[in-house]
């Protein structure tokens, strides 16, 4: 905020006008003394400034440099916004308590006011009292409220020939040079300081025999005119400083005026800077030309303050039809830091209709908000103003300026406190009109809302099915629709039910339909039965819509018709008919591929029996035994609370920590907040029988009874590493080959249940038990190659080991930027860093790693939740600690879909030295990194997606990476970390201070995971 706040904050504002008791006899001095400048007697020819001479001043030596002052004030004229010919004094003074309650109320700590009526002053020069002059009346009215006075004076306005005559230098020093100007007066601005080429001709500089050249002769008349004119103001108090306006729109042509000359002369404190650009002018704008004149005089900003055209809001200029222009431009003085600003015309402040007012007002009290706020209107959603939608509802979002207005048709529209809006636009049959109207500038949308009977059908894809077997069908259509399917010669009337989500609340739009077709016996070959038509007919009209072919499967006929009427044989081709026995497993791969590795069970170690180590962690991560390094990998095992095993008594010193190695053949930490450490016996074997395969929904479970709590491994196989080295770890993967789960059951002797997968599955497509020497293992195959979404282990209040295998999201085909919904899919944000750990640093201390982090968290947030998506985030404030086992928690207990995690990067070394410490601001570019191979794709899709928004440079430091992540290594669902452009990097910081910039990268980042959730449908 320009000018000296904590006055401005201390000011106490009395509600009641200043009444000012003038007692006026009818003889006496007149309330206003309006002076004119009697100069007939000077000869307008007289000129005797010779070459290297210079005028007697009136203070014969030079005034010490005065403070700089410091105000924040707004143009008063008379005749134009108080004092008009023939008005009565009582309406002078009001009109004068008018402008002073104004402008206290508003905020203003000073007020420029004119002191010229043309070639008059408004107060007396001539030795009357100043007690009830013009001047004197607004100054003690004015310094009660506690306004500083800054008199400007047209000194072309005073003279009679031109401001460098020597008869009118001494004619103007004296007016200036009166007490009155020092005693009603804090600061003194001199206007229109310039004479022109046509006022002192060549020839009068040829017959003064000036050694100078033309043009330094004309500057150096001015410069001692006006350096006669700053001590005069001296003379009068010598403490007030003297300021010069710069206005080159009142320069006439052929006018000196150099204001450096006059700088560097000594004869000027301050300068007042008329500025009529605005900031979104294309040749020349505010800032650039503020900078342009700084530069040219050589001052700092305190200098040089600025003259606001407030007179010009509401023009045809660009940038001036905004009525935000004047709070733009006083953010720039804000960046700058300048100190000094006024608005060049009170009638157009006070008389203005706009909002302009009333922010200045909200600036001047503090009460502008600068974080994260989209000063121009900007919406997100809907990406077009014009297209035709079937859905009932449309997502307006988006941003504007919180302190302007923002209206939808008319009405008020609710935002945060930064100016975010997001609700849904109930539509109409037919075309829809929107129109938001922010600073003056409409935006129209047309939406047309074209309503379907029927949304969604099941089955949509082919469907093979055993004979006789029952298919069930159902389809999504307008309550209150007559809904039929009709499959060949068969048709049946579905039954509507109504669909409730997972809060209770029932849809008012669409039901549930429903039935069920039995299909027919067939021997011999397969019979194609067509495509199912659903009809639906509702109020609206009636909709058909196709499912693909319905297969029925052949049934083996029997081997003697008269031993089994039914015509079932004996060996049943049903789904779920899988033996639950023990062979030796499949070795072939599907498709006739390579031939899948078998299981050779647990790798034990020699550890005396009787020392126990239970996990009491919710998960403790196991690493290759009695090695020096703790080194996490995709490839290592995680064990849940619970799990026993016998242990080493000694410990054992890596990289990470102390390490114990268990008898199953890992290691672990041995820390007491993970293991739990007891003497004891625990059985010689295990038992494990399936207790049952179900699809849960978001999870395929998988539950088993066990004996006791023994280990396990868990191995995604057959998986290629390609980069990796044995001293080093870098785990991408360049396809996903892996085909099945092999969960190896330590110490199991016996193994038992129905292991049958069911044939909709979306995950397994069947499961088989090997025999190993000293153990068993179970192999889940996938019905996909690569298709794994992540899984996680724990004993439920029964005692049973129960595994979760995430089942892949559904979403939705929908008309939005995204082409998808993701209704149902819940996602976690994990939002890097917080509170006392503010990441990486980037060019300004206000906002670090951590709190950009934050703001394009919750922007991503928003873009997904206006899809549909559950959303979840680590951290809503950045307040928050960064917790890592708090966040791995988390993640746990809400068993998400998927889990992006928003950091920034930062160079922590010299590019030049891959040793050295410090930084580089070459690094650059957008990275995504995943830890487990099940991540790759999705980390793969996310980078590809932000690389198409073309947000980041390409480069070596860019791309899809492996990293040890501390929450990557979760087992639970993908997880991606993205490294959102370099705090280093000047060009990257400074685009992702910008909000609109934060909000690219949320769509970008948004729609590269929705085209992960598109590519595992």
């Amino acid at each position: 905020m320009l000018g000296s706040s904590v006055n401005r904050h201390l000011r106490v504002i009395i509600p009641i006008l200043l009444i000012i008791t003038i007692v006026i006899s009818s003889a006496s001095v007149a309330l206003f003394t309006i002076i004119k400048n009697d100069n007939e007697s000077a000869n307008p020819t007289d000129n005797n400034v010779s070459s290297g001479s210079t005028i007697t001043p009136i203070i014969p030596v030079p005034v010490e440099k005065k403070p700089i002052p410091e105000f924040e004030s707004i143009t008063v004229a008379p005749g134009k916004d108080f004092y008009f010919e023939g008005e009565s004094e009582e309406t002078a003074r009001q009109q004068i308590e008018k402008i002073i309650e104004t402008a206290n109320g508003d905020g203003f700590d000073a007020l420029e006011i004119t002191l010229n009526y043309g070639d008059k002053l408004i107060y007396s020069t001539a030795g009357e009292s100043n007690e009830n002059s013009l001047l004197a009346y607004f100054s003690i009215a004015a310094r009660r409220k506690g306004l500083k006075i800054i008199g400007s004076v047209d000194i072309a306005a005073l003279a009679q020939n031109h401001i460098a005559d020597s008869g009118d230098i001494k004619s103007i020093a004296e007016l200036l040079s009166h007490s009155a100007l020092g005693q009603y007066c804090d600061t003194v601005i001199l206007q229109n300081c310039y004479i022109t080429k046509e006022q002192i001709p060549e020839a009068e500089y040829q017959a003064s025999g000036s050694k100078l050249t033309y043009d330094e002769y004309l500057k150096e008349r001015l410069a001692s005119a006006v350096e006669e004119y700053y001590f005069a103001v001296a003379k009068s108090k010598q403490s007030m400083a003297v300021g010069i306006e710069i206005n080159e729109s009142v320069l006439p042509e052929n006018a000196v005026f150099d204001a450096k000359y006059l700088y560097d002369k000594n004869i000027a404190d301050f300068f007042m800077l008329y500025n009529p650009y605005s900031t979104e002018t294309d040749d020349i704008s505010f800032m650039t030309y503020y900078e342009s004149v700084r530069e040219t005089l050589g001052v700092g900003y305190s200098e040089l303050h600025c003259k606001l055209a407030y007179d010009k809001i509401g023009g045809k200029d660009k940038g001036w039809e905004q009525t935000d222009q004047i709070l733009s431009q006083l953010k720039v003085l804000d960046t700058l830091g300048v100190t000094g600003f006024t608005l060049n015309s009170y009638d157009a402040y006070a008389n203005d209709k706009t909002e302009s007012r009333t922010v200045v007002k909200k600036y001047l009290a503090n009460l502008i908000a600068n974080d994260y706020i989209l000063r121009e209107l900007s919406v997100s959603k809907p990406t077009k103003t014009k297209f035709t939608t079937t859905e009932k509802t449309v997502l307006l979002m988006g941003a504007s300026d919180p302190e302007f207005s923002l209206k939808l048709n008319g009405e008020e529209l609710e935002r945060t406190e930064f100016g975010y809006f997001s609700l849904d636009l109930e539509l109409n049959d037919g075309l829809n009109t929107f129109k938001l109207e922010h600073k003056g500038v409409t935006q129209t949308y047309k939406i047309t809302f074209d309503r379907i009977v029927i949304k969604e059908i099941f089955p949509t894809k082919t469907q093979r099915l055993p004979s006789r077997s029952t298919l069930s069908v159902s389809c999504t259509a307008l309550i209150g629709s007559t809904v039929t399917a009709a499959l060949g010669d068969l048709k049946i009337a579905l039954t509507e039910s109504p669909i409730i989500d997972g809060n209770g609340i029932e849809d008012a739009e669409y039901s549930s339909y429903s039935g069920n077709f039995e299909l027919p016996l067939v021997y011999d070959e397969n019979k194609t039965l067509g495509k199912i038509t659903f009809t639906a007919k509702s109020k609206y009209g009636t909709e058909s819509k196709k499912s693909e072919n319905i297969i029925v499967l052949k049934e083996e006929r029997p081997v003697n018709s008269d031993t089994s009427s039914s015509g079932v044989g004996s060996g049943s081709s049903g789904v779920g008919s899988s033996s639950s026995g023990v062979g030796s497993g499949s070795d072939n791969a599907p498709d006739g591929g390579t031939a899948w590795e078998k299981p050779t069970g647990g790798n034990y170690l020699d550890i005396n029996t009787g020392y126990i180590a239970e996990i009491i962690n919710y998960q403790a991560e196991m690493f290759d035994a009695n090695a020096t390094r703790d080194y996490s990998r995709p490839t290592n095992n995680y064990l849940p609370k619970g799990t026993v095993d016998y242990c080493q008594t000694s410990v054992i010193s890596t990289s990470g920590g102390q390490m114990r190695n268990l008898r199953y053949g890992k290691m672990t930490y041995a820390s007491t907040s993970t293991l739990n450490y007891y003497y004891g016996t625990l059985p010689d074997h295990n038992t494990v029988n399936v207790a049952s395969i179900t699809n849960t929904g978001r999870h395929t479970e998988l539950i088993l009874d066990t004996l006791w709590k023994a280990p396990f491994y868990f191995d995604l196989a057959p998986q290629n590493y390609p980069n990796n080295k044995p001293k080093e770890r870098d785990y991408t993967i360049t396809a996903a080959t892996y085909a099945y789960i092999d969960i190896t059951f330590c110490y199991t002797t016996l193994v038992g249940g129905d292991i049958a997968v069911p044939a909709d599955n979306p995950i397994f497509s069947k499961a088989e038990w090997f025999k190993n020497e000293s153990d068993y293992t179970l192999r889940l195959y996938l019905k996909k190659v690569g298709k794994f979404y992540g899984w996680s282990a724990e004993y439920n209040e029964k005692n049973q080991l129960v595994f979760r295998f995430l089942n892949p999201a559904k979403i939705t085909a929908a008309d939005n930027s995204y082409g998808y919904r993701l209704d149902g899919v819940k996602i976690l944000i994990d939002v890097g860093h917080g509170g006392s750990n503010e990441g990486a640093h980037g060019f300004n201390k206000e906002y670090p790693e951590a709190v950009l982090n934050l703001v394009l968290a919750k922007m991503l947030k928003a873009e997904l939740e206006s899809i549909g998506a559950t959303v979840y985030m680590t951290r809503e404030d950045n307040e928050t600690e960064d917790n890592a086992n708090a966040k791995r928690l988390q993640l746990r207990e809400l068993k998400p879909d998927f889990c992006i995690s928003i950091h920034r990067n930062a160079s922590n070394r010299d590019d030049s030295n891959q040793n050295a410490s410090g930084g580089s601001s070459k690094p650059q570019g957008f990275i995504s990194y995943h830890f487990n191979a099940y991540s790759s794709d999705a980390a793969k899709l996310i980078y590809k997606a932000t690389e198409d928004a073309n947000l980041y440079n390409k480069s070596k430091w860019s791309g899809t990476k492996w990293h040890v992540y501390y929450m990557g290594r979760m087992s639970d669902c993908p997880v991606v970390l993205t490294e959102n452009g370099f705090m280093t990097n000047a060009a990257e910081y400074n685009d992702m201070i910008k909000p609109k910039f934060n909000q690219k990268c949320a769509v970008a980042l948004a729609q590269g995971i929705v085209n992960y959730f598109k590519s595992i449908q």
